[in-house]
């Protein structure tokens, strides 16, 4: 009965030290996923440091979101992430995104 029970003990053990290593490379992907868009953006509209800075930011509260949502609300946070990230840009720049928007989203997917 020890036996089976020091088992037991030991598949709890893996399987939740199994669970909190997969969700910290999910998070790692995600800020990965947000670092490489940001810098692809700031190739594209020549954004400043600043401007990356916030648009990493406004990526890593999208995708964190989407991860908790279901898919039906995944273009509600898109269009919301979207808002943020125009407001961010000025005309110039704003033209250059709305030339490269649906090419930079298709990366988070």
């Amino acid at each position: 009965m020890t036996k089976k029970k020091n088992i037991l003990k030991a598949l709890i053990i893996l399987f939740v030290y199994l669970f909190v290593i997969s969700a910290g490379s999910l998070q790692a992907q995600q800020v990965s996923k947000s670092k490489v868009m940001a810098d692809k953006l700031q190739k594209k509209l020549l954004l400043s440091d600043e401007q990356k800075s916030a648009v990493e930011s406004i990526l890593n509260e999208y995708f964190d979101l989407v991860s908790k949502s279901e898919i039906a609300s995944v273009k509600i946070l898109r269009d919301k992430a979207e808002k943020k990230i125009t407001a961010l840009l000025d005309k110039k720049q704003r033209m250059k995104y709305d030339i490269v928007k649906d090419d930079w989203w298709a990366l988070a997917e």
